[in-house]
């Protein structure tokens, strides 16, 4: 089926280089055609070139920053953003787990406004409720 003529024949393809001596002769005549050629000549001077840029050039970049370009936040979000962090209890204890904080009046949100909502009543109960909602959010 199949007649191969010569070992250069076995694998589709016929070798250009019997040896490493003769492949690296190869290699070096053609480095040096390249190295000589119009194109070998840029492709050097572009690199020397962004050697010497990247070696002698400031840091950083020459484009403006993007946050410079951004408006400034107001003083009073700065203030806040920086405030600390409430130091009770209550919030430690509310900010450890999401199952620590009472949940069941949420679902009266999920609807659009207007919202119903009775007043609170004045019980000691809720007194202690909004007193321990100001220590969660106010600390």
């Amino acid at each position: 089926m199949y007649s191969f003529h010569s070992s250069t024949d076995f694998m589709g393809r016929k070798a250009k280089y019997f040896t490493l001596v003769e492949k690296t002769a190869a290699m070096n005549k053609h480095k040096i055609r390249y190295a000589q050629s119009k194109r070998g000549k840029a492709t050097r001077r572009l690199r020397r070139s962004q050697i010497h840029t990247k070696a002698h050039s400031c840091r950083g970049s020459s484009k403006p920053s993007i946050y410079s370009k951004l408006p400034s936040l107001p003083p009073a979000l700065v203030q806040l953003a920086t405030s600390p962090l409430p130091n009770s209890n209550l919030f430690h204890h509310a900010f450890q787990s999401a199952d620590n904080i009472d949940k069941s009046e949420l679902p009266q949100w999920d609807s659009d406004p207007p919202y119903t909502m009775p007043h609170p009543a004045d019980t000691p109960a809720e007194a202690r409720f909004t007193d321990n909602l100001i220590q969660v959010m106010h600390g």
